[in-house]
């Protein structure tokens, strides 16, 4: 999410978010940001272990800083943890995903 702009960018979709498969995300947000001449500052993400150094290697390459949040801290990333909320109460809830791509292309068109 972007913050200023509260712009969605939605990656893939999978039932087993390994450390690879998320390093690839973001590998492939960062090319996105580049075809769309976006310039971030800033990645803020929370202490989950799937973000590994590689992870945030992706976005330090591109001159990204990386912005950790306190752990046990939900407060400090509120604005994603209210967009969560709402996508799982107004959408997901209430439609029976077929498989990874029907998934995505919903969560793309609510975010739009």
């Amino acid at each position: 999410i972007e913050l200023g702009t509260r712009k969605i960018y939605v990656s893939g979709c999978t039932t087993n978010p390994d450390t690879t498969w998320i390093t690839q995300q973001a590998r492939q947000l960062v090319w996105e940001l580049k075809e769309n001449d976006r310039e971030k500052a800033y990645l803020i993400h929370d202490n989950d272990t799937k973000f590994t150094s590689s992870f945030d290697n992706v976005f330090s390459s591109e001159g990204i800083d990386i912005v950790h949040t306190s752990y046990q801290a939900p407060k400090a990333t509120g604005i994603a943890e209210q967009w969560v909320r709402s996508v799982r109460e107004e959408c997901l809830d209430k439609i029976l995903m077929l498989n990874d791509n029907h998934l995505h292309r919903v969560l793309k068109e609510y975010a739009q």
